[in-house]
């Protein structure tokens, strides 16, 4: 059998985001065009998901993985805003559950393990305490990105054996449109490309929340975004396809080898410190697995060496761009020193405080800390001294243990954990075939050791990842 990574599938796929990405660009101009195209998207999607839940399910993860925050498109009521991703969301979800009416089967019923259902429940005993002490407003906005769980039962009915594939056909689109729009978007603010009006273009990026435009230095500009973290993903799925495959007949190669080498470039380029660690330590732990899987050692270190020069060509071609400095760049961020660094570790004291005032059942959605920063987005003209409140911290771990409590973050990575297990358990599997499996195995590994520093695991960014995995895992 011959698994082909770029077919018609993956690169109408492309060209779907591509377009979507221009109307979006359009669209953002004009709040009539906006929700026209809006309305037209969800009702595209309740068709397409009556016809096939699966293809429901690719639109969803689609704007997943490139959407960051999920604006592409607005729909605007007066002062009502709804972005694109919760109409995407509730129009699959709605259209599932008239399904299962009308069959009258329910997919929950074929979960087996009821530790699943425990944290759930100390969510909503968090949401609801959340509400009474800090109001309905702070505690919802907290807590909506575990919404995206209410799509699991959705995930596990999904029992087509190329679905998994088309998942990765669609991860490999999005990650090389990402790349693209990246490589602009620093080629135009950091070479300061005179003929782009470069206003228009970052109020379009800040506006519909598709990720950050900063300067890091007087010649580099980063250009980040939340979805970018896909790349990690495809990365880690792309070397254990490498690793474990054994016939060169099953994949078309250079597609294989292209992606590896933007995956890398992506991660490099975003100059977030949570991406290179998630990578190095999950890369490591892959490394560990398939020694111990019987993965020849020559291998391996012909991959490890193969990643770093990637690193080092990459950090090489952005120094072309910004003026030679590439790796010094790349050493500025690694700094604690740097500001966004120095106030997530200011952060981390009052945080920890907060968390030990309620250690067992948690302070409840909503709950704020004050902290005193020296990052400039925050201590400037307005807020001289510094000083800032918030319910959204960059410690992944301790936001969870303050709102839900130590049970409520055991019980969490319970749920998390279940459907690594399942794949790594049967581990006799894991020899002569590819796994797609595997690899999204990993790459949720990935997501657990970003969200140390920068939270994805109370988002819908990351939490996709996690309901991925819990497809059944078919032989590729």
């Amino acid at each position: 059998m011959v698994t082909k990574l770029v077919n018609n599938f993956t690169i109408g796929a492309f060209w779907l985001i591509a377009i979507v990405e221009g109307l979006s660009f359009w669209a953002w101009q004009s709040e009539i065009l906006a929700n026209i195209a809006w309305v037209l998207i969800v009702l595209l999607t309740a068709v397409v998901s009556w016809r096939r839940l699966d293809w429901g399910l690719l639109l969803v993860l689609g704007e997943i993985f490139i959407g960051s925050h999920g604006r592409w498109l607005v729909l605007t009521v007066n002062d009502f805003e709804l972005p694109l991703r919760m109409g995407i969301f509730v129009a699959v979800l709605l259209v599932a559950l008239v399904i299962w009416l009308k069959k009258r089967q329910w997919p929950w019923r074929q979960e087996k393990y009821p530790i699943l259902y425990l944290w759930p429940l100390f969510a909503l005993l968090s949401f609801v305490y959340g509400i009474w002490q800090h109001g309905a407003g702070s505690a919802f906005l907290d807590f909506n990105g575990y919404l995206f769980w209410l799509l699991w039962p959705v995930f596990i009915w999904v029992r087509r054996s190329d679905f998994l594939i088309n998942i990765w056909r669609l991860l490999v689109a999005a990650v090389n449109w990402l790349f693209f729009k990246s490589v602009f978007l620093f080629w135009a603010f950091t070479a300061n490309v005179s003929w782009l009006d470069h206003e228009l273009m970052y109020r379009w990026i800040r506006d519909l929340r598709f990720g950050e435009i900063t300067p890091v230095n007087e010649t580099i500009w980063r250009v980040f975004m939340q979805s970018q973290i896909y790349a990690l993903a495809l990365l880690l799925i792309c070397v254990v396809v490498f690793l474990y495959k054994k016939n060169k007949a099953l994949i078309d190669s250079h597609w294989l080898y292209w992606n590896i080498f933007i995956s890398t470039f992506l991660i490099t380029m975003s100059f977030s410190r949570s991406f290179w660690v998630g990578g190095a330590v999950t890369l490591g732990a892959l490394f560990v697995f398939a020694l111990w899987q019987g993965v020849k050692y020559t291998r391996l270190v012909t991959v490890a060496a193969s990643l770093i020069l990637l690193v080092l060509i990459d950090s090489w071609a952005l120094g072309l761009i910004g003026g030679g400095r590439g790796t010094t760049t790349i050493g500025e961020r690694a700094s604690v020193s740097e500001p966004a660094a120095s106030s997530r570790l200011a952060q981390l004291g009052p945080l920890w405080q907060e968390v030990i005032a309620r250690p067992l059942l948690g302070s409840g959605f909503g709950e704020t800390v004050t902290y005193l920063s020296e990052d400039p987005r925050l201590k400037n003209e307005a807020n001289p001294s510094g000083v800032y409140t918030t319910y959204a911290f960059e410690w992944g771990y301790l936001d969870i243990w303050l709102k839900m409590g130590l049970f409520g973050l055991l019980a969490y990575l319970a749920a998390i954990w279940l459907p690594i297990w399942r794949r790594l358990a049967p581990t006799s599997h894991f020899g002569d075939e590819m796994k797609l499996s595997l690899g999204w195995a990993f790459a949720l590994g990935a997501v657990l050791v970003v969200n140390i520093f920068t939270p994805y695991l109370n988002h819908p960014l990351g939490i996709a990842v996690i309901l991925i995995n819990y497809l059944p895992p078919p032989e590729v």
